[in-house]
């Protein structure tokens, strides 16, 4: 390709056992899909991801003419910060803290149930366990350099709930992930998980704080709104597997 049309995520690809790309372009024809698919056939790629602008809907019909399959609308939210954040005055049975590599076992078991509406788990060529695993491995990652601080929550000395804080470029921060175990929800937890992260970014800095989740997943949405978050943006991503 003249110019760089897709790249190649070697992360994906060795976690996922595919060669795996990812589409760069927001919109293809069918002249940049001549480009891609032969890149693709060079480079002997397996899975390509696609996230493309949700609007255009003769875009959509051509993707999916193409073999390509939608597995998720991935809604981007923003909260513009202060310049310093109050903590809301909840009850909750938890404490947060500062997460530790000695929270993990019990944050990845959090982390293999907690995002089921995830795109991998929306793609039959992925494998339940091994979205679970992504996730998992998200969560482990984050210790190890994915994520700028973690914050976990605490009842009774046992880790039941985490959030990841990223710095995405001089003044923005992002929200990782953030889960809480099954059987403690409706407790305000999540919402002293995200008062911590929202006071770790206005302390160092941060005037924007993004997060992302799934449009199916509007339970998740419906909280990132009520902690004052809004929706900034709302894309859908796609997936194409080639089989020879």
């Amino acid at each position: 390709m003249t110019e760089a049309l897709a790249e190649y995520l070697s992360w994906d690809s060795e976690f996922f056992d595919r060669r795996t790309a990812r589409v760069l372009e927001q919109a293809l024809d069918q002249e940049r899909w001549v480009l891609v698919e032969r890149w693709c056939r060079e480079q002997k790629i397996q899975t390509l991801y696609f996230l493309a602008e949700s609007t255009l809907t003769a875009g959509h019909l051509f993707l999916e003419s193409i073999g390509f399959i939608r597995v998720d609308e991935r809604v981007l939210l923003s909260l513009t910060l202060p310049a310093r954040v109050a903590r809301p005055a909840l009850e909750s049975c938890a404490e947060v803290r500062h997460g530790s590599t000695a929270d993990l076992p019990q944050l990845k078991g959090i982390a293999l149930t907690a995002f089921r509406d995830g795109r991998f788990y929306h793609d039959p060529v992925f494998s339940k366990s091994k979205a679970d695993e992504f996730y998992a491995t998200w969560v482990e990652n984050s210790f190890h350099g994915l994520a700028d601080q973690v914050f976990t929550a605490i009842i009774r000395q046992e880790p039941v709930g985490f959030v990841t804080c990223v710095r995405s470029g001089e003044k923005g921060g992002q929200i990782g992930l953030i889960g809480v175990r099954d059987d403690v929800r409706n407790q305000q937890i999540g919402q002293h998980l995200m008062s911590a992260a929202i006071q770790w970014f206005a302390d160092h800095g941060m005037n924007q704080v993004d997060v992302v989740t799934q449009g199916r997943n509007q339970a998740a949405i419906s909280f990132y709104k009520k902690v004052g978050f809004q929706i900034k943006e709302s894309k859908v991503w796609y997936h194409k597997h080639f089989y020879d």
